[in-house]
């Protein structure tokens, strides 16, 4: 259980947030945003039982309204796990230090669906790839660390879906999301995993 969440103030200028059929669908998603089920990771398993009692609603008016959210491209949902993936959620919640960064990937390693966690990882790298980028380019402060495909490539973690040359000997962990090689000029490549 995360101690606090951040939600932007730009929530009440989005148009996707604004343009939902009910209030209901505006109170569950705040709910989404800050139950104590949420993760760093923005992603996490919550069954329907579990949010209807927290919210105080029957099961069918908390479903109709996540449907609201999924149609509205605020969350994806998986229902052979129960999974509850916030979209965009690094955009306002990147990692902010290494450390963190790890807790998010291992956040991501325990989460029962695969094929969220596969998408919250592409999400994570997308950002942080463009945070890198802002950094580089002077339009942001230089972090103390170095830019998180490095790092996330060092802790054995896939760049997943990154064209980047990265400076790192060898890669000996294997990969949840993809299969990966580095060959001896150190040139990273992805592969998906086929199931």
């Amino acid at each position: 259980m995360r101690g606090f969440s951040k939600i932007s103030p730009e929530l009440w200028d989005s148009e996707r947030f604004n343009t939902l059929p009910s209030d209901d669908g505006r109170y569950l998603y705040l709910y989404l945003l800050t139950c104590r089920h949420q993760t760093s990771a923005g992603a996490y398993k919550l069954p329907d039982g579990y949010a209807a009692t927290d919210l105080r609603w029957l099961p069918e008016r908390y479903v109709k309204a996540r449907e609201q959210l999924q149609k509205a491209d605020l969350i994806r949902f998986d229902s052979q796990t129960s999974v509850v993936m916030i979209t965009r959620w690094f955009k306002h919640n990147p990692p902010m230090n290494a450390d963190h960064l790890k807790s998010i990937e291992g956040e991501l390693e325990r989460l029962p669906s695969l094929l969220l966690a596969e998408e919250a990882h592409s999400d994570l790298l997308m950002i942080q790839e463009s945070l890198d980028a802002e950094r580089l380019a002077g339009r942001l402060p230089a972090s103390k660390n170095p830019p998180t495909t490095l790092l996330m490539a060092l802790a054995g973690h896939c760049v997943k879906g990154s064209a980047r040359t990265i400076s790192i000997a060898s890669h000996r962990t294997p990969c949840r999301y993809c299969v990966h090689t580095v060959s001896t000029d150190t040139d990273y490549r992805h592969r998906r995993k086929q199931d």
